[in-house]
């Protein structure tokens, strides 16, 4: 009796990893796409590649049935992207403010 309550308490657990995991690999595929509208594959292509390169490791690590580090690497792939994210609109708003520069000083 008390094994089968410890069996079906780390299949509970084990499910509630791996729904944690799929949440964090959506996430971090939802923040790249963000990323790349931003025009980070030209803006921040490093950092773009560390994040992808994370998801791919969090999708592997998935597969293996490792649901913590999967989570554990989507996270990190996430707040890759993010960057990423925050690198292309840091760059394209300096690019504008140059551009908005230049024309004020040919006056």
């Amino acid at each position: 009796m008390l094994l089968g309550g410890l069996v079906v308490g780390v299949l509970s657990g084990c499910s509630k990893s791996k729904e944690q995991a799929v949440v964090a690999m959506d996430e971090a595929r939802l923040t790249l796409s963000s990323a790349k509208k931003a025009g980070a594959e030209s803006l921040a292509y490093k950092t773009l590649m560390g994040a992808e390169s994370r998801l791919t490791g969090a999708e592997q690590r998935f597969k293996e049935g490792n649901y913590s580090a999967a989570n554990e690497e989507a996270t990190v792939a996430n707040q890759l992207a993010n960057q990423a994210k925050s690198e292309a609109e840091t760059k394209k708003a300096s690019k504008t403010a140059q551009k908005k520069l230049g024309k004020k000083a040919s006056r």
